[in-house]
């Protein structure tokens, strides 16, 4: 069995703005940093076998903190960065909704669209997402392992996991430094665990505030 603990990376100041990342480079504030450090307390009685992140600074700053205690080597790998959103970047959702003001009607509707003309789909995402997760449990057929990434990434990643409709519209968006887990056994990947995080630890199914997608 593989598992994987698939963790967001802590705050940022553009997620306390409310404006979208996608592939900024964005790097943690301190209350991000402080949310870094408790996920590394919650997850330090974890035998994690490897730790996989994004390159984005914002997650592989998240990831070199929770796997500190573990003594384990970073992997970083692209296919685990955020959905890029393009000349979003930067911009709320409000912003967005007046070039684009079907946007929000697309996302709830389980449709997929670009973000901006120069971004990803969630499909494109969704593609990359199982083929890094495909990679990573290969080589760890019988292990578990931190995977540190995004909040619509993680969405999308369980979703195309479970065979879920809706290009992650039917999962609450994952919190900044929670975590799900899903498990690869039988032929199959079962979620066993979403939105866990200090406050709610021994939650099996957590909320979020909003089910907006954001990133």
């Amino acid at each position: 069995m593989t598992r994987l603990i698939v963790l967001r990376h802590g705050e940022t100041q553009w997620n306390r703005e409310r404006r979208m990342q996608g592939v900024a480079d964005v790097e943690l504030n301190d209350a991000g940093l402080a949310q870094a450090r408790e996920a590394a307390e919650e997850l330090a009685g974890y035998r994690f076998d490897a730790v996989y992140s994004s390159p984005l600074r914002r997650a592989s700053e998240t990831a070199r903190i929770v796997a500190a205690p573990h003594g384990l080597p970073l992997q970083l790998d692209a296919r685990l960065s955020e959905i890029n959103v393009g000349s979003w970047a930067g911009r709320t959702a409000e912003e967005v909704r007046e070039e684009f003001p079907g946007q929000q009607e697309l996302y709830f509707a389980g449709q997929d669209y670009h973000r901006s003309a120069e971004g990803e789909s969630a499909a494109q995402v969704g593609d990359r997402a199982e083929a890094a997760v495909a990679d990573i449990a290969g080589a760890h057929p019988t292990g578990t392992v931190l995977v540190v990434s995004h909040g619509y990434f993680a969405q999308l990643l369980v979703s195309r996991l479970l065979g879920l409709e809706g290009f992650g519209n039917r999962l609450a968006a994952l919190r900044n430094a929670h975590w799900c887990d899903v498990r690869h056994e039988y032929g199959r990947w079962y979620l066993h665990a979403y939105n866990l995080g200090r406050d709610r630890v021994n939650d099996v199914v957590g909320t979020a505030d909003s089910p907006a997608p954001r990133s």
